[in-house]
């Protein structure tokens, strides 16, 4: 389920609903009539469902290979659109991904082999992506060596935050029984948490490929894969 809900245009909200029966069906709940719906409309089913943004009115997925899927919840339609970036072009499948909100439309944070982020953004009429930035991750892995393993670069990228001025823009990664905020333009690090003092009863968060290859030990793993929300006001009227 993914939840739609902007406090700042309405009390209202409406939660999307996705499973599979034959085929990816949607329903949608809105607070506003007290009812679900079912729609006409059926889903890839590729689509990463567990991991739904909403933004400008739409629920957005990612979808196998490389295509983003949006629902416009206004029009209760699914669209598709095939991502081309330079990283699909030269790498093929993008297997590592981030999607999150902006002002101006989508962001798409996709991991590289040089040690660093690309982030990618849509506008809202989904025409075409371009770079909005290249995160450079050289500072973090000197500051945090153990994110080096015999597998690669271990992290996750939690959550990407685009700031008012564009020096205070950052991304929230979890590291090995860390999770830090990196500011990419000034190349500063905060440590917002230290998960290796506290109780390995929370849970993991790598996917299972990963999970018996990582290094990570099971009191260093907290979150689930990308399901930070940047914030909820109040959830009174719910």
């Amino acid at each position: 389920m993914t939840f739609a809900f902007d406090p700042s245009k309405s009390s209202s909200y409406k939660v999307v609903c996705n499973y599979m029966c034959k085929v990816m069906m949607i329903e949608i709940y809105c607070s506003q009539l007290g009812k679900w719906k079912v729609l006409n409309e059926s889903m890839d089913d590729l689509v990463d469902i567990d991991r739904g943004v909403y933004g400008h009115n739409a629920i957005h997925w990612m979808s196998f290979p490389n295509r983003l899927v949006y629902l416009k919840l206004d029009e209760e339609l699914v669209r598709y659109v095939d991502i081309d970036t330079p990283d699909t072009t030269i790498y093929g499948t993008i297997l590592d991904e981030f999607l999150a909100e902006s002002c101006d439309g989508m962001l798409l944070v996709v991991r590289c082999r040089f040690r660093r982020l690309n982030v990618y953004e849509i506008k809202k009429d989904y025409s075409e992506w371009c770079v909005k930035y290249h995160v450079d991750l050289e500072e973090v892995i000197r500051v945090y060596p153990n994110m080096v393993t015999r597998l690669g670069l271990h992290f996750i990228v939690q959550s990407l935050v685009v700031g008012e001025k564009e020096e205070d823009s950052f991304v929230v990664l979890e590291l090995p029984g860390k999770l830090i905020q990196y500011k990419f333009l000034l190349k500063t690090i905060s440590q917002l948490c230290d998960f290796t003092k506290k109780s390995h009863s929370q849970g993991g968060f790598f996917p299972k490929t990963i999970f018996g290859l990582s290094d990570f030990t099971p009191e260093n793993r907290s979150f689930i894969n990308g399901s930070c929300f940047h914030f909820i006001p109040s959830l009174a009227a719910v």
